[in-house]
């Protein structure tokens, strides 16, 4: 590679925490009005807020665990 190619890859597997994933990647999903391109190549590990020690904390977890129901990360083949 050279500065300034473009190179395409295939993912296979994309990683997020619980502060950097679900929280950014939410609110830019829900405005496309898109899903994730492959929940069974996407892993959520919560690290940050574990245990939740404050209102704060305790949002970003449900929050986390409320992307990866809704979007069936782990549940094997995703719809």
């Amino acid at each position: 590679m050279r500065p300034g190619e473009i190179v395409t890859e295939t993912i296979d597997l994309a990683f997020a925490h619980d502060s950097s994933g679900p929280r950014r990647w939410k609110r830019h999903l829900d405005r496309l009005g898109i899903g994730l391109w492959d929940a069974d190549k996407v892993a959520i590990v919560t690290d940050h807020d574990v245990p939740a020690t404050d209102a704060a904390s305790a949002g970003i977890l449900k929050l986390a665990h409320d992307f990866v129901a809704e979007h069936r990360i782990g549940a094997g083949k995703a719809p």
